[in-house]
């Protein structure tokens, strides 16, 4: 019988100093990543591949990427490292099992904007919403950016006061969304923050942070 084969992997990553990278990278795993087991598990849509395959670079590891079924007859990835060592480092991080409704950012990283990029990408979403004014001759269309985060009450409170050190006139709140929390800025806040996120990011989920450049010099527009 031969030996077991021995994968690859820096169970480094994760050590203080905290890279930009390590930060975005746990960011990320408070919001779409699953501990289980001395496990770290990252399942994600097809679409997003590319973010599953830069994480598994990141952590300089030889584990496979497996395709699964996301329940809907579509295909989704999922990526799986177990590592004691990663886990527990992790820990000290806030990333543990079932984390989902009780979440809370690690004190060390509440303003840093790596951590929330990759919060805002793994939960959150960054877009454009649409208001109309109506008066009695012509309605009005405004387009405003947005940014939104769900998540457990503790990590959208913690994201609202990191987003009120960058724009201190931000009247949102966070409110319950069914079974989680929910937060919404719009207009110039929103792209002040998304720019603070955003702007020469060393690492984002791509599609995201494309999403996130026009948003980055909004003015309000009015149709």
């Amino acid at each position: 019988m031969g030996r077991p084969r021995i994968l690859s992997l820096d169970t480094s990553v994760f050590n203080e100093p905290l890279t930009e990278e390590a930060r975005y990278w746990i960011g990320f795993l408070l919001a779409d990543g699953c501990i289980s087991e001395n496990t770290i598990i990252l399942q994600l849509a097809e679409k997003d591949l590319e973010q599953i395959e830069k994480f598994k670079t990141f952590l300089k590891s030889g584990h496979k990427i497996s395709s699964v079924s996301n329940g809907y007859g579509g295909v989704g990835y999922r990526f799986a490292v177990r590592s004691k060592e990663l886990c527990n480092t992790l820990s000290l991080h806030g990333i543990l099992p079932s984390k989902s409704f009780t979440a809370t950012a690690p004190e060390s990283l509440t303003t840093d904007r790596d951590f929330w990029r990759g919060v805002i990408d793994g939960d959150g979403s960054v877009g454009i919403v649409k208001s109309e004014c109506k008066t009695y001759t012509k309605t009005y269309t405004y387009y405003y950016p947005v940014i939104q985060l769900c998540g457990s009450e503790c990590v959208c409170t913690q994201f609202l006061s990191f987003c009120k050190s960058v724009d201190d006139k931000i009247g949102a709140n966070v409110h319950k969304s069914k079974s989680i929390y929910a937060l919404q800025i719009k207009g110039t806040a929103a792209a002040e923050v998304i720019r603070c996120l955003y702007d020469n990011a060393p690492v984002s989920l791509e599609r995201k942070s494309n999403r996130a450049i026009p948003l980055m010099e909004d003015k309000n527009e009015i149709v």
